[in-house]
C-alpha cells in the first residue's frame, strides 16, 4: 500500500477511532495494529545506535522492523521501488517506541 505523507494525520485519526471501537488500550497495541501491514527499515552509521534499536525491536516484538548499519544518504544498495517514504532524522532525536 502506498501512502502519501500528507495522509498520515488522517490515518492516525482513523486508527484512534478503530482503537476506541475495538477496545485497544495501549499505545503499543495501537501501533502494532496500525502499522502491521508495512515493513520498516532503520539505517544508521553507528553500530551502537543500531544495537540499541535492535534491542528495542526485539523487546517490543516488532516483526516488521529491521535495523542495519549503513549510510542512509546512500541508498544504492536498496532495490528500486522497495520503499515508499524515506525520513531523515537529525542528531538528538529521541525515539519513544
Amino acid at each position: 500500500m502506498r501512502m502519501h505523507d500528507k495522509c498520515l494525520p488522517c490515518v492516525v485519526n482513523q486508527a484512534i477511532k478503530v482503537a476506541n471501537i475495538t477496545g485497544i488500550n495501549t499505545k503499543e497495541e495501537l501501533l502494532r495494529e496500525v502499522f502491521a501491514f508495512q515493513e520498516y527499515r532503520g539505517i544508521d552509521l553507528s553500530p551502537a545506535n543500531i544495537s540499541v534499536f535492535q534491542s528495542l525491536i526485539i523487546e517490543k516484538g516488532y516483526n516488521n522492523v529491521k535495523a542495519e548499519v549503513g549510510d542512509a544518504t546512500d541508498l544504492c544498495n536498496v532495490k528500486d521501488n522497495s520503499f515508499d517514504v524515506v525520513y531523515k532524522l537529525w542528531r538528538n532525536v529521541k525515539w519513544q517506541m
